[in-house]
């Protein structure tokens, strides 16, 4: 696999004490802000300088790392760092990494991550449906991912919280994929709250991957499927593909690897630039809201901004049908294991 292009190096009160009654009075206050006001409770973190890398290192246990971006958190210089064995991120600040070990390119060519991204960037580039699409290794499990398009219709919650019940079946929380545009983090900030809320709880509740979906979903439905969506003309696909992570790290989320085309539909030149941006293409095993099957080891589609409810309903029939077949009360497996092969948490 061809190395990705490398970034430069990595550059080198006083308390007045108040009486307690209103200094709780303060806090019973600011505390009502945040929880009726989403923008200040999930837009607090300022994320500038934004922007593509690549530093393989080492931890000192030998762990390989891959610094994928670098940016500035609330004026602090941090990367995000991915273990490209078990495809995982975290946002790491840039003191941390600048006296680790550099680790030699062979190192990364070898991993999961690396080999699904040279194979699912290589060619042929259909114009629809690109990338990793099903487990590439047996499986008896799906990977559930739920596109959140641009939309007027609220968050369908009463889906989210049929999933996440299959916590209270397995033990752990329910591992999804969740394909957020940027547009409609932006629109629905209260829906989007309650969303990473749900991802957060401590019992149970769902266990999330954000998968960038671009920031704005263009979509023209007067133009062909070859002029439209990120194919339109004039879309900025840096912008689209950056912007989109950012608003993510805003909110204290951590972007996953992983993009989905919007409406699936892509071509050679932007296929190549996530491979750029270190981003695997995610397809779909079935689009349910297309009356597709789902086989064991797929990776299914469903929309849960409510523009697509045959999807929903399709995905409900599925998951009845396994529990009168005596199904297993894991049905869903964390998307990097369709790359991995881990089942295990």
């Amino acid at each position: 696999m061809r190395e990705p292009r490398r970034a430069a190096g990595l550059a080198s009160e006083k308390i007045c004490r108040r009486g307690t009654a209103r200094r709780s009075s303060f806090l019973l206050l600011l505390s009502a802000l945040l929880y009726f006001w989403p923008s200040a409770s999930v837009s607090a973190l300022v994320i500038e300088d934004y922007r593509p890398c690549f530093h393989a290192y080492q931890e000192s246990g030998g762990t390989l790392r891959v610094a994928w971006r670098q940016f500035q958190e609330n004026g602090t210089p941090h990367f995000l760092v991915m273990d490209p064995v078990r495809v995982e991120t975290e946002k790491v600040p840039r003191r941390d990494i600048e006296r680790k070990s550099p680790a030699g390119s062979h190192r990364w060519e070898g991993t999961p991550f690396a080999g699904a991204l040279a194979r699912y960037s290589a060619p042929p580039h259909p114009l629809q449906n690109a990338g990793i699409r099903r487990a590439e290794g047996p499986a008896r499990e799906y990977f559930l991912t739920v596109d959140l398009c641009p939309s007027r219709t609220p968050l369908d919650r009463g889906f989210f919280r049929k999933i996440a019940g299959f916590a209270a079946e397995s033990g752990t929380a329910v591992p999804v994929g969740v394909a957020a545009s940027g547009l409609w983090i932006k629109n629905h900030p209260e829906d989007f709250r309650w969303l990473v809320d749900l991802g957060r709880a401590p019992a149970g509740g769902l266990r999330i991957t954000w998968i960038n979906h671009s920031y704005s979903h263009p979509f023209d439905p007067s133009a062909p499927v070859e002029r439209n969506f990120l194919l339109r003309p004039g879309v900025d696909l840096s912008f689209e593909v950056l912007e989109a992570e950012k608003i993510l790290l805003q909110h204290g989320l951590v972007p996953a690897p992983y993009f989905r085309f919007p409406g699936l539909v892509s071509d050679r030149l932007r296929v190549e630039s996530l491979r750029e941006w270190l981003l695997l293409p995610v397809g779909a095993g079935a689009w349910m809201g297309k009356g597709e099957t789902a086989k064991p080891g797929d990776i299914i589609l469903v929309h849960g901004n409510g523009n697509e409810p045959r999807g929903v309903r399709e995905l409900y029939r599925l998951l009845d049908r396994l529990r009168s077949e005596g199904g297993r009360a894991a049905v869903f497996l964390p998307l990097a294991a369709a790359i991995t092969g881990q089942t295990a948490p």
